[in-house]
């Protein structure tokens, strides 16, 4: 579809400021997050990719803003804490990774108290931050640990976030993952 528009704002000789906005739109954010989402497309990546789509939109006036606004806000599953927390505990910054431990662990604590079933909502998002873990308002979120490190222990999280290089976390084989849809087939 984004090609199409192109080729039509290309090939129109006086394009209506809609059909302008919306190539200025596939040019500068649809395209590049496109290629970013092909090239780092494990989810740990996903929040900041939607950081990145936000602060790629910011160039648009108010009204077309928030139109995009309520797309993201609707999509926004990728800012969950624990999706943030995923994305924060394989970060470049030695500080971000071991930020998002420490909250883990203080998730894990805090969730072995409860043994209710966790409803995932999306959280207020912040459209004004400077980095992807300041999506949400922490402080007005419940903050449960990942499932995907179920099967890691404190201290093997620990070690991770000492290493010198970033954790590779394979999520695809997690048993997380993969022990529900074992469930569903039998």
């Amino acid at each position: 579809m984004a090609d199409r528009v192109l080729r039509l704002y290309a090939g129109t000789e006086k394009p209506t400021s809609s059909l302008t906005d919306m190539a200025e739109f596939i040019t500068k954010v649809y395209t590049p997050m496109w290629f970013n989402i092909k090239l780092n497309f494990s989810s740990t990546s996903g929040s900041f990719q939607v950081f990145k789509t936000i602060e790629l939109s910011r160039y648009l006036r108010d009204d077309s803003r928030s139109i995009v606004d309520t797309v993201i806000k609707r999509n926004a599953y990728f800012i969950h804490p624990e999706n943030i927390l995923l994305c924060m505990l394989t970060d470049t910054r030695e500080w971000v990774r071991e930020l998002s431990l420490q909250r883990i662990l203080k998730a894990r604590e805090n969730s072995r108290e409860t043994v209710e079933v966790r409803h995932f909502v999306v959280p207020k998002i912040n459209f004004n931050t400077t980095d992807y873990f300041e999506l949400i308002y922490w402080n007005e979120c419940d903050v449960t640990p990942p499932p995907v490190l179920r099967d890691f222990t404190d201290d093997t999280l620990k070690n991770l976030i000492n290493e010198t290089e970033i954790p590779d976390f394979d999520f695809r084989s997690s048993l997380a993952i993969l022990n529900p849809w074992r469930d569903a087939k039998n």
